[in-house]
């Protein structure tokens, strides 16, 4: 696809959140600019779409929130952008074809008889 969706949480339990801000940053890699940056004034459930790479690779995709005091907060998680995918479609092409072709060959030995 063109583009994933990642769900994050964002969690405060302080009382007072008057002038709260969360700024949020999703970096695929760590050198590169943020795919995604957003800033949410309310904890809670949020999700982001990101882009998909065009090229094949492997990164860590980095959420960072900075809240109004400057604390830093991270999370990361590793994917792979169409890596080893043909693998994968070649099971779901040959797994059926062999199933067909095995009926098929139990078929006629069944009306040959």
């Amino acid at each position: 696809g063109d583009s994933f969706l990642i769900e994050f949480e964002i969690v405060d339990n302080r009382l007072n959140r008057e002038n709260a801000y969360y700024d949020i940053e999703i970096k695929l890699r760590r050198d590169m600019d943020p795919v995604y940056a957003a800033r949410y004034s309310l904890p809670g459930r949020k999700m982001a779409l990101i882009p998909t790479p065009n090229d094949r690779m492997a990164a860590t995709v980095n959420i960072e929130m900075t809240n109004e005091h400057q604390q830093y907060f991270k999370d990361s998680i590793t994917v792979t952008f169409n890596m080893k995918f043909y693998r994968s479609l070649k099971w779901v092409v040959i797994i059926p074809f062999t199933i067909c072709a095995i009926f098929v060959f139990y078929l006629k030995r069944e009306f040959e008889e």
